[in-house]
C-alpha cells in the first residue's frame, strides 16, 4: 500500500470514528443521503480496499447500489444522441401544407417564413421532407 493511500485510509478512519462518536452521543444526527455525500462515499470505496469496515454508517449493498446508479447515469449520458433533435410530425405536416399552398416558393423562402414563426428546422430538413417539383 502506498503512503498516500495509507494516509487517506487513516484520515477516513479517524473521521468516521469521530463521526460515529458524535452520532452515538447525540451531537450529530445521521447525515442525509444527498448526491454529493453519496459521491464522496463512492469515491472513498474506490480508493480504499477494505471500505466495508465503515459499514456503521451505510451498508455495503447501499454503497454498491450507489455505484450501479452512478454507472447507469454515466452510460445514459454517454449514449445520448448527438446532433439536432428530431423534427416533430406536426412541423413536417406544417411544412408540407405551406409547400402545397405555395408551390412556387423556394426552400429558402419557406425557411424564412418558418423562422418568422419561431420554428427553426435545419435548412436541409426542408429538402428532405418536401418533394420539390420544378
Amino acid at each position: 500500500m502506498s503512503k498516500a493511500k495509507m494516509r487517506l485510509e487513516m484520515l477516513i478512519t479517524s473521521q468516521v470514528a469521530l463521526f460515529q462518536g458524535d452520532l452515538q452521543s447525540g451531537k450529530r444526527s445521521k447525515p442525509k443521503s444527498t448526491r454529493p455525500y453519496r459521491m464522496i462515499w463512492v469515491f472513498f470505496s474506490r480508493l480504499i480496499d477494505n471500505w466495508e469496515q465503515f459499514q456503521m454508517i451505510y451498508l455495503r449493498k447501499t454503497v454498491v447500489g450507489w455505484h450501479r446508479t452512478a454507472f447507469k447515469i454515466y452510460w445514459t449520458r454517454k449514449s445520448r444522441k448527438k446532433g439536432r433533435p428530431p423534427i416533430s410530425a406536426d412541423t413536417i405536416r406544417f411544412i408540407r401544407e405551406i409547400h402545397s399552398l405555395n408551390p412556387l416558393w423556394s426552400p429558402e423562402r419557406i425557411h424564412q417564413q418558418l423562422v418568422l414563426l419561431n420554428i427553426e428546422p435545419a435548412f436541409r430538413t426542408l429538402g428532405q421532407r418536401i418533394r420539390w417539383v420544378f
